[in-house]
């Protein structure tokens, strides 16, 4: 008797989180806001709309692999257990274009940075992360919030 194919675990959903924390004058902050399996190989390039505060950050490429747990790991008795790994990290700095290939993950950040005497009001400002290949495009909104005193109130 045959034995039935090896259960197969969905890949990690994607991930998308734009919102940055609070920031003053001249306070760089970077994050990850974009992870997202390849479905199909391609030349991915980055770009921010809508803000000059935001800059492409890089990334890491990974190969995606689907490993099997260790049995002396797991409880007696338990089937094999199967996980998607990500594997050879392969960086980028998103300045230049990034090769991906189908079955790889990707995580892409951003930074973000007011510099002193930008003219920038405090409060909220907005952009859009692009990540455009041939078979690839998706979009990221990015929310901060500017701190400092606005110049032509009573405590500027």
């Amino acid at each position: 008797m045959a034995l039935p194919p090896p259960h197969i675990p969905r890949k990690p959903d994607d991930v998308q989180s734009g919102t940055f924390p609070p920031v003053p004058h001249d306070h760089p902050v970077a994050q990850e806001v974009c992870v997202f399996n390849v479905s199909t190989s391609d030349s991915l390039n980055f770009s921010i709309s809508g803000s000059d505060f935001y800059k492409p950050a890089g990334g890491t490429v990974f190969d995606l692999n689907l490993e099997v747990i260790d049995p002396s790991e797991l409880l007696h008795g338990h089937g094999p257990v199967r996980v998607w790994e990500e594997e050879n990290p392969r960086p980028f700095d998103g300045t230049a274009p990034v090769p991906v290939a189908e079955d790889q993950r990707i995580h892409i950040s951003v930074s973000t940075r007011v510099p002193a005497g930008s003219g920038a009001a405090p409060g909220p400002y907005t952009g859009t992360l692009v990540v455009r290949g041939q078979a690839t495009s998706r979009s990221v909104a990015l929310s901060g919030i500017y701190l400092a005193v606005a110049e032509n109130t009573p405590i500027g």
